[in-house]
């Protein structure tokens, strides 16, 4: 594995999955595999995933939590309570898992919509 191909949108999705508060773990028993794998020329590329990975886990929206809307912002534009809305959350987090710039009320209320209307056809 080369260390300079981990992308923030992948540091997202591996802090995302595992929780922010276990990204260190993470790191550590990652850094063990990969070293074993290529030898000791990781480790400057380790620490500096470990320090992205850390900055983007505590201040990056990872959860449901983070988004800057929530059910009951879904249910007013049209999205029907119940499964639905939270498909919704889980679709609209993984947009923002990939890009954080979209952790908008607008962007996400046009996303909803709009792939509400995709379902609904």
């Amino acid at each position: 594995m080369s260390t300079s191909s981990v992308t923030d949108a992948a540091l997202r999705r591996w802090a995302a999955t595992i929780g922010r508060t276990y990204f260190g773990d993470f790191i550590r028993v990652a850094n063990a595999r990969w070293s074993a794998e290529a030898g000791s020329s990781v480790l400057k590329g380790i620490q500096s995933i470990y320090r992205r990975g850390t900055r983007i886990a505590f201040r990056d929206p990872l959860s449901i939590g983070d988004l800057a809307i929530d059910g009951t912002d879904l249910m007013e534009v049209g999205i029907p309570a119940g499964p639905a809305v939270g498909e919704t959350l889980r679709r609209l987090l993984d947009a923002v898992v990939d890009d954080p710039a979209k952790n908008r009320r607008d962007t996400l209320l046009a996303l909803a919509r709009s792939s509400n209307e995709g379902a609904t056809r």
